[in-house]
């Protein structure tokens, strides 16, 4: 599929991420997981809050930001309800952290700056290759960027068909959960 690009900055205002995300046929997984996690505050708000920085939580992410939004498909090697029924929701949030960074890049300034860094402090890469842009995990994992420069209050949004990672950022907070595979 070819990249779209929706980088309109009139005075016309755009939706909220959470508002955005739940009106897209292709996210209900990723909306069911931002709910859990307690990422709704954040990504249904047009304001820019105080935020603490010393916990991986929603709260220590400061808007604007950019998110690697997780199309359904990113989630097809992952048991999503496993993760819901899971005690803690310590993994989902270290799982949406991950696709976060922190500020509003498009897809070409995410390029440039690469490697960047994530709300959960750990460093992506953003590569063009062969006219497709990929968000490459420091575990090795490519996600394909199908959607890009999707432009919500707060943020801007590219839409990736696979997680950036999970051999990152799973420890033991859920042994229920299976790894993805990436075909090249």
């Amino acid at each position: 599929t070819s990249s779209s690009s929706s980088t309109s900055t009139s005075s016309e205002r755009q939706p909220t991420l959470w508002k955005w995300m739940s009106t897209q046929d292709d996210f209900s997984n990723l909306t069911v997981l931002v709910e859990a996690g307690g990422f709704v505050p954040l990504f249904n708000s047009s304001t820019v809050p105080n935020r603490r920085r010393d916990v991986q939580t929603p709260d220590a992410v400061s808007l604007p930001i950019t998110f690697a939004a997780p199309s359904n498909a990113a989630f097809a090697g992952l048991d999503v309800e496993a993760l819901l029924n899971n005690p803690t929701n310590e993994y989902i949030v270290r799982l949406l952290l991950y696709h976060i960074i922190e500020g509003e890049h498009v897809i070409s300034e995410l390029v440039s700056l690469s490697p960047v860094k994530t709300a959960l402090n750990k460093n992506i890469v953003v590569v063009k290759d062969a006219g497709s842009y990929f968000f490459e995990s420091q575990g090795g994992l490519r996600s394909k960027a199908s959607r890009t420069n999707i432009v919500v209050q707060q943020a801007i949004v590219h839409v990736v068909d696979d997680l950036l990672s999970i051999e990152d950022i799973s420890t033991t907070t859920t042994s229920t959960t299976t790894s993805t595979t990436t075909s090249t």
